[in-house]
């Protein structure tokens, strides 16, 4: 008897502790910041960062892509190919943000296409919905989680 309470005791704890886990740690494809948990599209190869989201029809509200480069840098990014507008959020290797750029708009030529490079070196780049960081006052210095 001794012997099946020491094991549904063992099966209690393991599960409870699964539970806190999945609760409390996020996996590697999600990101918060302020109190918004983005479920990210990660690109980290030169194919992946060069296209981003380019060609696709939509991003949903707490949908982002998240651009990680090797070391940090003054990266800019400009909206060809893109169909809808995005907010980025440039992040250091601090993981805090450093630089914004709301609502930045698609063009269609390559010639009309304007590049936005931030004022501070950053690590990775965050593209989400346009108008969510104002949504979720997203500023310079807030931090970021993942």
């Amino acid at each position: 008897m001794k012997e099946i309470i020491k094991i549904l005791l063992l099966i209690i704890i393991l599960v409870v502790s699964i539970f806190i886990l999945q609760f409390f740690i996020q996996p590697r494809d999600s990101l918060k910041i302020n109190d918004m948990v983005f479920n990210v599209e990660i690109f980290d190869t030169n194919e992946e960062i060069k296209n981003g989201l380019s060609n696709r029809n939509e991003i949903k509200k707490n949908q982002g892509a998240l651009f990680v480069f090797n070391e940090p840098g003054f990266y800019s990014f400009w909206m060809k190919n893109m169909l809808f507008p995005v907010d980025i959020i440039w992040i250091n290797d601090k993981k805090e943000v450093v630089f914004i750029k709301k609502d930045f708009q698609p063009c269609r030529i390559e010639e009309d296409c304007q590049n936005i490079i931030p004022n501070k070196k950053a690590k990775y780049v965050l593209e989400i919905k346009a108008g969510i960081a104002d949504k979720i006052d997203i500023k310079i210095g807030n931090k970021t989680i993942f």
